[in-house]
């Protein structure tokens, strides 16, 4: 099932189908592991198949939402004050 996506962000996904011009055929492509993906808007056409592509870590060519399988999105960290750390 695809993702309602909505904005770019990294999600959880397990690559299963490269895209036929992915230049090295897809070896990276591991249908059982879970890894951080980026979606990222490709096209302002809303109709367009590939308006949402996808970012694979170590891949140079983007993938269509649907070579994944989808887990959840990874939510951005929360703001967070850096505090010294004490030395005593």
């Amino acid at each position: 099932m695809l993702p309602q996506i909505e904005q770019e962000g990294y999600w959880w996904a397990r690559w299963h189908t490269p895209d036929p011009a992915t230049e090295d055929d897809g070896d990276g492509c591991f249908g059982d592991v879970w890894e951080p993906v980026q979606v990222f808007l490709n096209s302002i056409d809303p109709d367009s198949d590939e308006s949402w592509r996808v970012f694979v870590p170590g891949v140079q060519r983007s993938q269509p939402l649907d070579a994944f399988e989808w887990g959840d999105p990874i939510p951005k960290p929360q703001k967070y004050e850096r505090k010294e750390l004490s030395h005593d």
